[in-house]
């Protein structure tokens, strides 16, 4: 759950990967999903966040396959970046 939570914050966060995402997964799904986060006062919300990142996992994939072979990473949240590529490399996901 925190490993979701990491995700869904990140792109929060990170407004332009976010909209390349979001491009992604209109060219992928037609549509572009919304991230959930989790909150103690939303009842529920734990069960929105694997299930938003889940719908979305392939259109998230490939927009870091895109970002690893641009070699965009290198910006100031270098470090951030590779964690969450890690996260969502890892089957467990």
């Amino acid at each position: 759950m925190d490993k979701g939570q990491k995700v869904v914050r990140y792109f929060k966060h990170a407004k332009l990967q976010l909209s390349f995402s979001r491009e992604i997964q209109q060219a992928k799904y037609q549509k572009h999903y919304a991230l959930c986060l989790s909150c103690v006062t939303r009842w529920g919300s734990q069960y929105s966040v694997p299930f938003s990142l889940l719908r979305s996992k392939a259109a998230l994939l490939e927009y870091y396959a895109e970002l690893k072979v641009k070699k965009a990473a290198k910006d100031e949240r270098k470090k951030e970046t590779l964690t969450i590529i890690n996260i969502l490399n890892r089957a467990s996901f």
